[in-house]
Formats: C-alpha cells, structure tokens, sequence
C-alpha cells in the first residue's frame, strides 16, 4: 500500500520537529522525524497494524492509531479501493484523547 500523509499531519510534524528542535537541538528533532517517518514502511505492508479510536467511532470513517515515538502516534485510515493508509494527524499523547475529533476532521 501507499502511504500518504495528509496536510493537517504534517503540520503536526513541523511543530512536533521545532518543539525537539527548541528543547533538545537540532539532531534530536532530525532524529524525532526520521523515527516518525520509519513507521511508513511498516504501515504500507501492515497497515492494519494499528488499534482502532474508540473516540472517533462516530466518524463515518474507521480510524487506527500507532504509537511512533513516547510521545507521538500517528492516527490514520485506510482505503482498500485506493490501497492507500492516510495519515490524518500525529496526535501527541500528551494531550487529552477526547480532543482527537478536532485533529481527525480539523474543526
């Protein structure tokens, strides 16, 4: 499968790079995205790999989380027709899982 990171996703990694970048410098935050982005190939030969969002059930969609980082998993969805895994946002743990519906479908 392809896999295709959505805009709202990565916006999500530039803040997620410049957070590392400002906290820890440069290398780390390289380092933060590269693991990120390793995840891609594992999702494109396993993408159902990741735990469905009991939180976003109502969406008309179903959505998949996979932890990529202590503080990051990336929540996505797949479409078989289009053997396609969207990645719809890097959601950071740290926030409330409730608030993953604004994310998903960028309210």
């Amino acid at each position: 499968m392809e896999v295709v990171w959505m805009p709202h996703a990565l916006a999500s990694l530039d803040i997620a790079f410049n957070q590392a970048y400002d906290l820890f410098g440069e290398r780390v935050a390289k380092k933060v995205v590269e693991d990120i982005f390793s995840h891609n190939k594992l999702l494109a030969s396993f993408p159902y790999i990741g735990r469905q969002k009991p939180y976003l059930s109502h969406l008309p969609a179903l959505y998949r989380s996979l932890v990529v980082h202590k503080h990051y998993k990336l929540v996505y969805r797949v479409d078989d027709i289009r053997q396609t895994v969207y990645i719809v946002a890097l959601w950071d743990t740290r926030r409330n899982p409730q608030q993953m519906d604004n994310d998903v479908t960028h309210k």
